[in-house]
């Protein structure tokens, strides 16, 4: 859970929020050389200004108009929200993604000896669980870019699957 908004004050020429956004999303704000964060401010208008704190989860926006406020606390949100299901793990931000295959399954995607879970977890830079008590497989990845390459092993998964139990159709989660 992520608390919004911690600070908000208004004076005769500004206006000011203070969002809490976890440390290692806020790159994700910022994007590459700056981009993100001077697209926030120049969409807002009304002189907005984004300031990220390095050594704190706090984000405070700043802006001369109630508008150019909720404008951009509201694309910082949704920066967040497409991006906050990342974990950080210390240096690295790592993207899991769980999908349900019966535990009398996973025999097929494990293969003799691990050799097809550890051929798809090597092609796609990926680590993969099986939660055999919750009927799960657990598809994490650390090196960007993520949501490809989760994408192809749970493919990779399924083919394997496809060619083993002919009429088995894996649910998404």
């Amino acid at each position: 859970m992520f608390v919004y908004f911690v600070n908000s004050e208004k004076t005769s020429m500004s206006r000011s929020a203070s969002i809490v956004i976890p440390r290692h999303l806020h790159k994700y704000v910022i994007g590459t050389k700056g981009t993100i964060i001077k697209g926030i401010q120049d969409q807002s208008g009304g002189n907005t200004r984004v300031n990220i704190m390095s050594d704190s989860d706090t984000i405070t926006v700043t802006s001369e108009s109630d508008d150019g406020l909720s404008r951009a606390l509201q694309m910082i949100r949704k920066i967040h929200d497409e991006h906050k299901h990342l974990v950080n793990t210390g240096s690295t931000t790592l993207s899991t993604q769980l999908f349900t295959v019966p535990g009398a399954l996973h025999k097929y995607l494990i293969g003799t000896g691990g050799k097809v879970v550890q051929t798809i977890s090597q092609q796609n830079s990926c680590q993969v669980d099986f939660l055999t008590p919750q009927n799960q497989i657990k598809i994490s990845c650390s090196s960007e870019p993520t949501a490809p390459k989760i994408q192809n092993a749970y493919q990779a998964f399924v083919q394997v699957l496809k060619t083993h139990v002919r009429s088995y159709t894996v649910p998404h989660n």
